[in-house]
């Protein structure tokens, strides 16, 4: 099963101008405006929930070039899994149903260099109105280090998914079991899920954990979502938030 990361991603059937180009980056905020138009009350849109917006999108000129409440039908996607451009991930992560946000996005949050057919210019910023109306939450946990103790106590199986290199490094939470899943050139290991299966049952407890909760949090997704496990965790900020907090660790 020689598949790299970006492979646990499954893209939806959308409206093409919305497609990311590029992969998704959960820390590309820069030049990215946000702004709030109308305050949401319901649930929030966390990494991996299942959204359902309406928007209409601007090119600088004023030009109108996508709307879903034209077509009369909201969209669906799943936030940071490059589903959608980065400037989308990047701005509606946070918001709340019921909440509408204008998004100005730079070039390289959207489509950069190379626009998107005929209708996306290269190098265009856009502008979107977005609406959230709808969030269903992702079929995982996160927990954080108090959570995580209190699972330790409890003997829930802990899976340290890094490698043997960041392990040597770092030390991991003891207990854990060491299952390296992603290489370093970003390829998953191809006996990965063997190995986890002969350690743990789909409806067992399981926490995966990495370096900083990126890793782990689209792993526990795919697991939830496409291998059903039903009771998978995933510790948000990873071992290094842990170890800032001067908590235990073994090496």
């Amino acid at each position: 099963m020689n598949k790299t990361f970006r492979d646990f991603i499954i893209r939806i059937s959308m409206p093409i101008l919305l497609i990311a180009t590029c992969s998704s980056d959960s820390s590309a905020k820069e030049n990215l405006e946000v702004i709030i138009v109308k305050e949401g009350t319901g649930p929030v849109a966390v990494l991996h929930s299942l959204l359902s917006v309406h928007y209409s999108g601007w090119l600088e000129n004023g030009t109108k070039f996508d709307s879903s409440l034209d077509r009369g039908a909201p969209l669906k996607f799943t936030i940071g899994i490059g589903q959608v451009i980065p400037g989308w991930d990047a701005g509606i992560k946070g918001m709340k149903v019921g909440e509408t946000r204008i998004l100005n996005i730079p070039p390289h949050l959207a489509y950069g260099k190379k626009g998107a057919g005929n209708i996306i210019p290269p190098n265009a910023a856009l502008k979107f109105e977005v609406s959230l109306l709808d969030v269903e939450l992702p079929k995982y946990k996160n927990i954080s280090n108090s959570e995580l103790q209190s699972s330790i106590d409890k003997g829930i199986k802990i899976f340290d998914i890094r490698r043997k290199d960041e392990w040597a490094s770092t030390g991991v939470v003891d207990g854990s079991i060491k299952l390296t899943a992603i290489n370093k050139i970003g390829k998953l290991m191809p006996n990965f899920f063997d190995d986890l299966n002969s350690f743990t049952k789909k409806d067992d407890k399981i926490i995966l954990i990495c370096r900083t909760g990126n890793r782990s949090a689209i792993l526990a997704n795919y697991l939830s979502s496409n291998l059903g496990y039903s009771n998978v965790y995933n510790v948000t900020h990873g071992i290094k938030h842990w170890i800032e907090a001067k908590l235990p660790i073994v090496k």
